[in-house]
């Protein structure tokens, strides 16, 4: 049984204890980027957004979890942006990401008026430690 003690004949088998993964963790081992990303944004932990976005760049999919989102689904990321892209640590990796979304958004950026505002809050940081 379970809850027996092994003599010293048995044979012991240890029992594997399955990881359970966070759902952005999963996401991202299904090469499902957009979702991981949506994801790890809901958890409103920096650390974790910018790991995740940091593992985004290495696979190559930040453009993939970026690209063909509306408004409701940018407001999230641009919030993110906002609020942590002066922090150093993490500065040089988030100003790649907000020159993406700027890549990808520009030409539609004035058609919603929340994420021209968001874009807005940012985009003075972002000229100004691009050219520092």
């Amino acid at each position: 049984g379970r809850n027996a003690k092994a003599t010293g004949g048995d044979v012991v088998v240890a029992a594997r204890r399955r990881v359970h993964l966070a759902p952005y963790d999963r996401a991202l081992r299904a090469f499902r980027y957009r979702d991981a990303l949506d994801s790890a944004l809901s958890t409103q932990r920096a650390d974790v957004v910018h790991s995740l976005l940091d593992e985004l760049v290495a696979r190559g999919g930040l453009h993939a979890a970026l690209a063909g989102r509306d408004a409701e689904s940018l407001l999230p990321l641009l919030r993110h942006l906002t609020k942590h892209i002066t922090d150093p640590r993490h500065s040089a990796s988030l100003c790649g990401v907000a020159a993406r979304v700027l890549d990808l958004y520009a030409p539609v950026v004035h058609t919603d008026e929340r994420v021209r505002d968001g874009i807005a809050l940012w985009l003075p940081l972002l000229h100004l430690m691009m050219s520092g």
